[in-house]
């Protein structure tokens, strides 16, 4: 049975597909969103995560890790060698108050289908399913395609979060099973993209039309960033390419307001956020760029 790494399932889900959902967000992925929220799903590998303002210093972690990976510094704050850590999660049943966590674990296919089963009657009353999330999904396509067959095998509908990023070999193994496409855009200009992402956007545009040839139902978002991607020029460019698809499958597109919410989670892993500064843009702006989609004819929402 096919394994992966998965970082976290969340369900009663209603805002990743159409009806209840329960979404499956696996780990890994090729951009480098500046704005990302989920960065414990970068790294395709299980990672510690440290919530320094909940540990008591009792030490007991130090104790139980066989990497010494753990330790005090100077002000007696826990800190975390990355280079050493296995990710293992021993250190977690000797952390009473809750400070450590693990992103990540590896589960078979089956055991994910075992764990989104059980909210089976709410995606048969609501028009649901399971939602792969990320990171990027088509990082692991054999995996996925391994988890969607079994939901298909059991009657549960199919929804792909993709960032468009991937191979046309994880494409073609998992658009077959795939019931719903859910497809970011989030800059028109390639060189800007590459800047804000850390690729260019070529191949996402070229995935883009293939899906929606396909006739998969397709529904766009739109991360909305200020100072980013939401100059009239990048919003008309992509109103247009979308417009442009031209196929009866396309669902619209749902901007997503930037926010901070993600903030804890980078330093949990040590990691430098690059938006803070930023802050969520204003009702008027999302009301103007809603306002510009619906002029090129397109069906146009704002994620709440």
């Amino acid at each position: 049975m096919r394994r992966g790494i998965v970082s976290n399932i969340q369900a009663f889900n209603v805002h990743d597909g159409p009806g209840i959902r329960t979404v499956v967000f696996l780990k890994g992925c090729p951009l480098r969103c500046l704005w990302c929220c989920n960065p414990e799903s970068i790294n395709p590998a299980p990672e510690m995560g440290l919530t320094r303002a909940q540990c008591n210093r009792c030490g007991k972690c130090l104790q139980i890790c066989l990497k010494h990976a753990l330790f005090f510094d100077e002000q007696e704050v826990l800190q975390v060698y990355r280079s050493k850590c296995a990710a293992c999660g021993k250190c977690l049943a000797a952390c009473s108050p809750g400070a450590l966590t693990i992103y990540g674990r590896e589960m078979s296919a089956a055991e994910v289908l075992e764990e989104v089963h059980r909210d089976k009657l709410f995606y048969d009353g609501s028009g649901g399913g399971v939602t792969a999330s990320g990171g990027e999904p088509l990082q692991q396509p054999h995996f996925l395609a391994a988890i969607f067959k079994l939901c298909h095998d059991s009657g549960i509908h199919t929804c792909l979060e993709t960032s468009g990023y991937a191979s046309a070999r994880a494409w073609a193994e998992v658009l077959p099973l795939t019931d719903y496409v859910i497809f970011d855009l989030k800059h028109m200009d390639s060189h800007v993209h590459r800047e804000l992402t850390g690729r260019p956007n070529r191949r996402i545009l070229d995935n883009a039309r293939m899906v929606a040839r396909s006739g998969v139902p397709l529904f766009f978002r739109m991360p909305l960033v200020p100072g980013l991607n939401d100059r009239l020029e990048n919003i008309s460019a992509t109103a247009r390419f979308v417009k442009g698809l031209g196929e009866e499958n396309i669902q619209g597109i749902e901007l997503m307001p930037y926010h901070r919410l993600g903030i804890g989670k980078y330093q949990a892993l040590d990691k430098k956020y690059a938006m803070e500064k930023t802050k969520p843009p204003e009702p008027t702006k999302l009301e103007s760029v809603q306002q510009e989609f619906e002029a090129f004819g397109l069906k146009c929402t704002v994620s709440p």
